[in-house]
């Protein structure tokens, strides 16, 4: 089964960017700290590869 996903983050200079897939099979969060900021990831697996936010 597979799913559409709007990922919706902000990079590094502050722009807010919003990323639509389809044929999502899996989505994990987790948070790592980098540079002392607790820092949410998403991995999102579509079509058997991982596309990293």
């Amino acid at each position: 089964m597979t799913f559409k996903v709007i990922v919706t983050y902000q990079i590094h200079d502050g722009t807010i960017m919003k990323k639509e897939m389809t044929g999502v099979e899996k989505v994990e969060r987790t948070f790592e700290k980098i540079s002392c900021d607790n820092i949410e990831v998403v991995r999102v697996y579509e079509h058997g590869s991982q596309v990293q936010s």
